[in-house]
């Protein structure tokens, strides 16, 4: 990068060459279902979870819908940005809206949703994971809000 950097002689071109970084590696704010000739696109920030039913995905919603999309848990996953991580065989979880990790009962509550999700022994390491993402101070839906954390 110093390399492209030191040749650009004018400010001006070394903020149009930023720029054009920015359009081509951002990560973008949607994600799009599509199924045959249908595409829906649901804002990342509006996804509370992903739950796997069978070889179909549902998404759900913090206004409390579930839009069903026709991929796997596994390719949907590795279409989702990192704050996006996977806790169970069928659960992934959208960390910035963490609302209580509980070690004991193997359970995490999530804003926006009533009922407890399970996670798994197989995935305890992504739940550290999930703790340094909630702390982070870019997170876009809380910022650096309290987390409960039960031993």
């Amino acid at each position: 990068v110093v390399d492209v950097v030191d040749k650009l002689e004018k400010p001006m071109e070394i903020e149009r060459a930023i720029c054009r970084y920015h359009s081509v590696y951002s990560p973008t704010k949607l994600h799009c279902i599509h199924y045959y000739y249908k595409y829906q696109y649901l804002h990342l920030d509006d996804i509370l979870f992903l739950k796997a039913d069978n070889y179909t995905t549902d998404f759900y919603l913090k206004d409390g819908t579930v839009i069903n999309g026709f991929e796997t848990l596994k390719h949907t996953h590795l279409q989702l940005p990192h704050n996006f991580q996977r806790i169970h065989r069928s659960y992934v979880i959208n960390s910035y809206y963490i609302k209580r990790i509980d070690y004991g009962k193997k359970e995490i509550m999530l804003h926006y949703f009533e009922k407890a999700i399970q996670f798994s022994k197989t995935y305890i390491d992504r739940i550290e994971t999930i703790k340094r993402i909630v702390a982070e101070p870019q997170n876009p839906v809380f910022g650096l809000k309290s987390i409960h954390l039960l031993p």
